[in-house]
């Protein structure tokens, strides 16, 4: 009788201090893409937004026709002209991610509730670096010079700067998840040409 007290008693202390478990299921860990697509781009005006036009002259190039018989000479000036792209971003991410060779539309005009015109999306890339390229105009001018005459050929380009701000959307290969960058871009685009163009005699 003594041994089945004992029994009882050791089974009630036992359950007294028999301790709980919860189980906590663990979140699985988000998956990341190694490498992600490119989706689409939006430009948004911001405090450090702005648009000025530029004019730029070149320097003046004189050609004298010390010869008896007319002469001819080409004349082209876009060659000293550059326009320029220039993407940046305090993400990490940013440059990585995105191919270096993916092509981006970027602005052309831009007004102060965020209307943007863009250029064809086929001339620049999503680059951290400056980008240089030629306009994509044709100002090359075939001038006509007469017997002992001199000419003086000026050529003036207007140009437009644009900085504003961007929104990058890319999406992932492998898991397809969605990625926004935001970041500044800047840029000068072409705009129109004129030559002016005086002639003295020798």
């Amino acid at each position: 009788m003594l041994k089945f007290i004992y029994l009882i008693a050791l089974i009630i202390l036992s359950s007294c201090h028999q301790e709980t478990f919860d189980l906590i299921e663990e979140e699985p860990e988000a998956k990341q893409s190694n490498s992600f697509s490119f989706v689409d781009i939006e430009y948004t005006v911001n405090r450090a937004s702005y648009t000025k036009d530029i004019i730029k002259e070149l320097y003046p190039i004189t050609i004298t026709n010390n010869t008896g018989i007319t002469q001819t000479y080409i004349f082209n000036p876009q060659k000293n002209i550059s326009e320029k792209s220039t993407f940046s971003s305090r993400d990490t991410r940013a440059f990585s991610f995105v191919n270096d060779q993916q092509k981006i539309k970027v602005p052309i005009t831009m007004s102060n509730d965020s209307v943007f015109t863009y250029d064809s999306g086929t001339r620049w890339t999503y680059s951290e670096n400056t980008s240089k390229l030629e306009p994509n105009v044709n100002a090359q001018n075939v001038i006509t010079i007469e017997p002992n005459q001199k000419m003086t050929l000026i050529a003036n380009f207007s140009l437009r700067e644009i900085v504003t701000g961007y929104r990058l959307h890319l999406k992932g290969n492998e898991f397809g998840e969605e990625v926004y960058i935001n970041g500044e871009w800047g840029g000068v685009s072409f705009l129109d040409y004129n030559i002016d163009c005086t002639v003295e005699p020798i």
